[in-house]
């Protein structure tokens, strides 16, 4: 039988043509057959694929499978055995919802986010009875912000920390109209309640008002006192105008002093009240005619009007005019001493000159005796 390198007439092979001349890969495989996967009870079947080597093909399962698979499945819409995410039971067929217990430590880098209602809104609750921290560990700034309320809440005590410096608080919480109270532990924004400020270190602890603004003091619902933005403070007024204005009586175990260091005045000039102008000053006893705004008492006292025309250094104010009773007290007493010491002076002048009158007299009267006897 002869042989050649390819043959003279080129065959099919399963749809490819063949001379001979190299390998080649049939692009069927002959008969296409069709394939299908059926379950083990053979009651659910698979739609069939038919196969011929001419391309990919994809094999379905049927809809239903009542087999048992060994091993561990890509996906399931339920896990075997549930397991247990933050004290809730997971078993992949619907979301964990619900409390989160028996949680260490939560490390985040992204955001927070409370979502629910009751009492008191939305809230984080811890209940251990142990101490609670919020710290932040980069030793940069801790930042709690609201378009609502913040509130803190504690049957026992409250305690910042910042610095070294520790400050107690009573349930320190702001109420609805952005001012901040000191109040029970039930839900009461608008009462007044016996609280303190502790400050258990030797470091200064502040009341802070950093907007242009007055600070104020109210107990009972009703403002005692309040610091301006000037700096002024007033009690019971609302509108101080010196340092320390007081409407009311001032009772102290103590004095009052002035500053009166002669080293720290440069003296303009040497005052002397008239003694007259003393003695025409109106006392009088008195009632305020708006006692709404001062009191209903009667008081002794004199006249700024009066005093302004002596010496207008004792008195201040322009809507209202105040008087320095003690000033005016002090300079007059000067002026009265001055006066008395200058009256006891001439005085004893006119003693002495008294006693020489009576010297002289009494030598006449005897010059006159002698002539007499003579």
């Amino acid at each position: 039988v002869a042989s050649a390198t390819k043959l003279q007439t080129a065959r099919s092979i399963n749809g490819t043509s063949f001379d001979g001349s190299a390998n080649i890969t049939t692009s069927y495989w002959g008969t296409a057959r069709n394939i299908s996967i059926a379950d083990s009870t053979s009651e659910h079947t698979g739609a069939a694929v038919s196969v011929n080597g001419s391309g990919n093909a994809t094999l379905k399962l049927p809809a239903t499978i009542t087999a048992a698979l060994s091993g561990n499945a890509t996906t399931a819409t339920t896990l075997q055995t549930a397991r247990t995410i933050w004290g809730q039971s997971f078993n992949g067929s619907v979301n964990v919802i619900g409390d989160m217990t028996n949680v260490a430590n939560i490390s985040m880098s992204g955001n927070l986010r409370l979502k629910g209602a009751g009492t008191y809104g939305n809230k984080i609750n811890f209940g251990d009875g142990d101490y609670v921290y919020i710290q932040e560990a980069t030793d940069d700034d801790l930042t709690i912000h609201t378009n609502g309320d913040i509130m803190l809440e504690s049957e026992e005590n409250i305690m910042l920390n910042a610095g070294g410096e520790v400050i107690h608080y009573s349930d320190l919480r702001p109420s609805s109209n952005n001012t901040y109270r000191l109040g029970s532990a039930t839900v009461n924004y608008a009462g007044v309640h016996s609280r303190q400020f502790i400050n258990n270190t030797s470091n200064p602890m502040w009341v802070w008002q950093g907007a242009n603004d007055m600070l104020g003091f109210a107990a009972n619902n009703i403002e005692w006192m309040r610091l301006t933005a000037a700096g002024y403070v007033g009690i019971n007024t609302k509108s101080p105008s010196a340092r320390l204005h007081v409407v009311g009586d001032i009772l102290a175990s103590g004095g009052i002093t002035c500053l009166s260091d002669m080293r720290a005045k440069n003296v303009v000039k040497d005052i002397v009240l008239d003694i007259h102008d003393i003695a025409n000053a109106p006392s009088f006893l008195h009632r305020w005619k708006d006692p709404k705004k001062y009191d209903d008492k009667i008081h002794a006292g004199s006249s700024a009007q009066y005093w302004s025309n002596i010496l207008p250094q004792f008195v201040f104010g322009t809507d209202e005019l105040a008087l320095d009773y003690a000033k005016a007290a002090l300079l007059s007493a000067i002026a009265i001493a001055k006066k008395t010491v200058n009256i006891e002076q001439r005085v004893e002048i006119l003693e002495r000159e008294n006693e020489q009158l009576k010297a002289k007299i009494a030598l006449l009267q005897n010059n006159i005796n002698t002539l007499n006897i003579e």
